[in-house]
């Protein structure tokens, strides 16, 4: 059965121009949020999205523009939120997305992700296109002790350090990790962190949904970083990826975390006799998509650890795809006569077209999690994920579920017939080690 939340019901407080709930209805929302948020399954999300440029556009355009331009985003907001989250007007130029059910600060990430897709699209006022410039903010928590007032503050604080980031920036604050929230991350601290072997690689497995086996591993950085007061922590990327994207260093390391993963699943797949052929998917930077000796840099890194070509899946973004079109294809073409997969990541949030996937000869299309967390909630959300998976097989593209993290959302997809899944139903992120003893005890069995 399909649930549905139903907007503006008896009680609802709206915002008049927009026609969202408003900043007295979001303190409903997230009042509601804290008393369910038990246990850490129940974590939320809040997010706050600043339109830095609002101001320029009212003296530029005059202040009925500048409504058009608020109601616009805040349409875009709510259909790419769809029923899963609350979205509300919260004041002048500040929206809030309040997301139930988002246990981790990369889950947070990947919902900013989505957003600034939607931002991205300038809004047409008059016969000018006017870019919207964002940074959002936000909290993820499930302390029934804080009340409203005290999330909206740390959502406030988290725009403040997205600010530093420039336009797009991005801060996401943990309540219950707070010990590394302070940690200063400078491109010095990252020089350093790299010449002292403090970057780990996890991955995450990627599986088949009707039998549940691991057929792949989607590769992943963290930042090992001992902190004083608790102890070894493993930093998710998304807390330094901006500032690592800023220095000299993007390209090299996203070449070791290639050489790296290349070299682990290599010795996966000869664990045991009968140990399956695993794949490894690797994301590119879009430094390194441009860098000269990208092409070289990829070869270099399955040949050294004797991973045949086909076993490495190179995850390429729309937006990286558009951009940079007559440098970056002829290198991924090269790539794919050599035997290298190519993946789309987030199908559907970019600027992909058709064509580009047919020109490409892709091999696998990754479904992303805003969709696949609506199945068996939203009608639409399941509807699209159905057609995406059809459309992948009758091109001969595996479609690959992202951020299943429930038995319904796996069900629903192995009666879609969708050949892989990943998400934290199957697996979270773990470091080689851990996640070689349950191989091993699979191979066993």
């Amino acid at each position: 059965m399909v649930r549905r939340r139903q907007p503006n019901a008896a009680g609802d407080t709206v915002d008049k121009l927009t026609g969202l709930p408003d900043r007295q209805q979001l303190d409903t929302f997230l009042s509601a949020a804290l008393e369910q948020a038990r246990y850490p399954s129940e974590r939320f999300v809040l997010l706050l999205i600043t339109i830095d440029n609002l101001r320029d556009i009212n003296e530029i355009y005059g202040p009925d523009h500048g409504d058009y331009v608020l109601r616009t985003i805040g349409g875009r907001l709510s259909k790419l939120m769809g029923p899963n989250a609350d979205v509300a007007r919260y004041e002048g130029a500040e929206f809030a997305v309040l997301c139930r059910r988002v246990s981790t600060i990369e889950a947070a990430q990947q919902i900013c992700d989505h957003i600034f897709i939607a931002l991205a699209d300038p809004v047409t006022v008059g016969s000018d296109a006017v870019p919207v410039i964002g940074y959002i903010g936000g909290t993820l928590s499930h302390d029934r002790q804080l009340n409203p007032t005290t999330v909206v503050r740390e959502a406030r604080l988290a725009v403040t350090e997205a600010r530093e980031d420039g336009p797009g920036g991005c801060f996401i604050r943990d309540f219950t990790s707070r010990s590394w929230l302070n940690f200063e991350v400078t491109p010095e601290r990252i020089r350093k962190a790299f010449e002292e072997d403090e970057f780990r690689v996890v991955y995450q497995p990627i599986v088949s949904p009707s039998q549940g086996n691991m057929v792949g591993f989607e590769a992943l950085l963290r930042w090992r970083w001992l902190d004083p007061t608790s102890g070894t922590k493993l930093i998710p990327a998304s807390a330094f990826l901006s500032v690592l994207r800023r220095t000299s260093l993007a390209v090299p390391v996203s070449s070791w975390v290639a050489e790296r993963a290349c070299r682990q699943v290599k010795i996966w797949s000869n664990l045991t006799p009968g140990a399956p052929d695993y794949f490894v998917a690797v994301n590119l930077a879009a430094s390194q998509l441009t860098d000269r000796a990208f092409v070289g840099s990829i070869v270099a890194a399955y040949e050294a650890a004797g991973l045949p070509p086909e076993h490495l899946v190179l995850d390429v973004t729309e937006n990286a795809l558009r951009h940079n079109r007559r440098v970056l294809w002829p290198k991924l073409r090269e790539l794919k006569k050599r035997g290298v997969r190519l993946a789309l990541d987030d199908f559907g949030t970019g600027y992909s077209t058709l064509s580009s996937i047919r020109e490409l000869s892709l091999d696998l299309l990754r479904i992303p999690r805003s969709f696949v967390q609506g199945l068996g909630m939203s009608e639409e959300d399941t509807t699209i994920v159905r057609n995406v998976v059809r459309l992948a097989q009758e091109l001969q593209i595996a479609p690959c579920a992202q951020g299943v993290e429930e038995a319904e959302q796996a069900q629903q997809l192995v009666e879609m017939d969708c050949p892989l899944a990943q998400g934290f139903y199957f697996g979270r992120p773990e470091l080689a080690e851990q996640l070689e003893r349950r191989l091993r005890a699979r191979c066993a069995s």
